[in-house]
């Protein structure tokens, strides 16, 4: 009845009647000091209660579901409920306010915000956020580089961890700087152009034409970018602007035909002017529900183990080619053709690589590429990362090598859009060059029989060409990004998986017979060991997370695989 009685449990008196509460209680319980009681009802409201007095002191309002568990922080100035709704609220007792909300996603996933939209969440767990405003909506990404602040949200929260804020802090300073944006950035009057969808109409079934209008009243307009599940459908570069005769506050108008993915679609358009800054993105949807798509896969294999400069030979680079080959070759009925094409050895180099291109020109909107390249991982003077060519001067990297920009050239503008590039190779992540700069080239490691899959220029043994060691602590900032902050750099729409950070190893031992990442991805797909969900399938989210943790399993935690690039919003099934 919404009641609360106080008893004496000596002699069975009722001491109080709590009255307040429109309804049934779910919940409540005595603070630390005994003078008060904390209830929780179905009437969706906390209430603070004086046992002396038998008055309410307090009521907490905010969830939209009755409550269902109260509990008193052990220093008595918080309270934390949960809900029907699916939150677990934290709120200060003097202001009443609420601090943050924790909404589990899944059994894995989270996400914490605040009243002020400041939010932490993990990667997946973000999807679940969506920006509103009127009748219009845009995806958690929109705004994710202001708003997505573990620091803020964790600095509010009792008892906080200065230092690990401090650390959050320091991550997301990095993130900014990455995207070439400060924090005063973000203040009133932040001058970005903006672009309309006029009309969307399908004109077949898998395709759909878009009348767009982009206007900036300040700058020219340099380009239009276009996104079809997370890909760039005109490239990286967009459709140029450049040409286009322009006036301030006067709208350009186009024309865009796109060809539409066999499901569901998410179509997004932004448009970039002279200054650099990007307008807000906006979002149409469509569904290709045409049975009758066939998709091809290719798989493409990089693999070099015997080099020019035999001093620097791997014993299992090209094997891991072969056996990644042999397992995509059985990828079963979903495929109309399977095409396997494989460069190995001395048919590694940059002129045969850079013409597969003209291979995924021809690709299907549906069809599937999966990128392999296993050898040596190399990072030149500058800290740019160089996947080693059989020909390759080991002492200047950059001449014969093929960067990471090489390797995105060949997968952006093509008609597949689901893409990954799996890299066995060392420093094949991201390299953070601010904590790097200071280090200089030292002899490399070897432990027992397992083998570094990375440069060391004048040495002897395969090693890394820096004085690191390949298990990055997350007392390391720049890792701490990215476990922290989604990319916002789609790049080409590949995802790329890594075998090792930036300044880490790739490991390769007898004990896999194979570099142990090529060996973990193997075996996470032939066996279903990746299949988190145990749904029969794996998308690229499991066998990205399984790698990850399987091969620092298997390492001792000497090597770790990172995501160099991965589409949150585009999980497709890759097994």
């Amino acid at each position: 009845e919404g009641v609360i009685s106080v008893w004496d449990n000596i002699n069975g008196n009722e001491l109080k009647s709590l009255k307040g509460h429109d309804g049934e209680i779910k919940s409540l319980c005595f603070s630390p000091d005994d003078k008060t009681i904390l209830s929780g009802g179905i009437d969706k409201t906390l209430r603070l209660w004086d046992i002396a007095t038998g008055l309410p002191i307090r009521t907490f309002t905010g969830h939209i579901l009755p409550v269902t568990d109260v509990k008193f922080h052990p220093s008595g100035k918080y309270l934390v409920s949960c809900s029907y709704d699916n939150t677990i609220k934290f709120w200060n007792i003097d202001s009443t306010k609420e601090i943050a909300s924790f909404v589990f996603i899944d059994s894995l996933d989270y996400v914490f915000y605040t009243p002020d939209k400041y939010y932490a969440a993990t990667k997946n767990g973000a999807k679940a956020l969506g920006w509103v405003k009127g009748t219009q909506v845009w995806n958690f990404d929109q705004w994710d580089l202001q708003y997505n602040r573990p620091d803020i949200v964790f600095g509010r929260m009792p008892d906080p961890d200065t230092a690990m804020i401090k650390l959050y802090y320091k991550a997301y300073q990095k993130r900014l700087k990455k995207m070439k944006f400060s924090e005063s950035m973000f203040k009133t009057g932040f001058h970005t152009p903006e672009i309309q969808i006029e009309k969307q109409a399908r004109t077949a079934q898998n395709m759909l034409e878009l009348d767009v209008s982009a206007i900036d009243t300040l700058y020219s307009m340099d380009r239009i970018n276009v996104w079809v599940n997370d890909v760039p459908v005109f490239g990286i570069n967009g459709i140029s602007l450049r040409n286009e005769k322009q006036s301030a506050g006067v709208p350009v108008k186009k024309q865009i035909s796109l060809a539409l993915d066999e499901g569901d679609n998410k179509i997004e358009i932004s448009v970039l002017n002279s200054a650099g800054a990007e307008s807000l993105k906006q979002t149409a949807y469509a569904k290709n529900e045409n049975p009758s798509v066939k998709k091809d896969l290719y798989f493409i294999a990089i693999s070099c183990a015997d080099y020019k400069d035999n001093r620097y030979n791997l014993k299992y680079s090209v094997k891991d080619g072969r056996d990644m080959a042999k397992q995509f070759a059985a990828s079963g009925s979903d495929f109309t053709n399977i095409f396997i094409d494989t460069l190995f050895n001395k048919n590694v180099t940059r002129e045969n690589v850079a013409a597969l291109k003209g291979k995924l020109l021809k690709t299907k909107v549906d069809d599937e590429i999966i990128l392999f390249a296993s050898g040596h991982g190399l990072l030149d003077d500058s800290l740019d990362f160089y996947f080693a060519t059989y020909d390759i001067d080991f002492r200047h990297p950059e001449s014969r090598g093929i960067s990471f920009d090489d390797f995105e050239n060949i997968m952006d503008s093509i008609p597949a859009r689901k893409k990954v590039f799996l890299m066995d190779v060392c420093h094949s992540g991201e390299v953070d060059k601010d904590e790097m700069g200071g280090l200089t080239a030292s002899n490399a490691k070897k432990t027992s029989d397992i083998t570094f899959r990375g440069n060391v220029k004048e040495y002897e043994t395969r090693g890394a060409d820096m004085a690191t060691q390949s298990g990055v602590s997350l007392n390391n900032s720049f890792e701490l990004m990215q476990e922290l902050f989604s990319g916002l750099d789609k790049g080409t729409g590949t995802t790329v998986i890594s075998a090792a950070a930036g300044k880490g190893y790739a490991l390769e031992s007898p004990q896999w017979d194979n570099g142990v990442f090529t060996y973990s991805i193997i075996n996470g797909l032939k066996n279903h060991a990746a299949d988190r969900n145990k749904d029969g399938t794996i998308s690229i989210s499991e066998l990205k997370d399984y790698s990850i943790k399987e091969v620092q399993l298997l390492t001792d935690g000497q090597q770790k695989p990172t995501a160099r690039r991965e589409s949150i919003n585009y999980d497709w099934k890759i097994w």
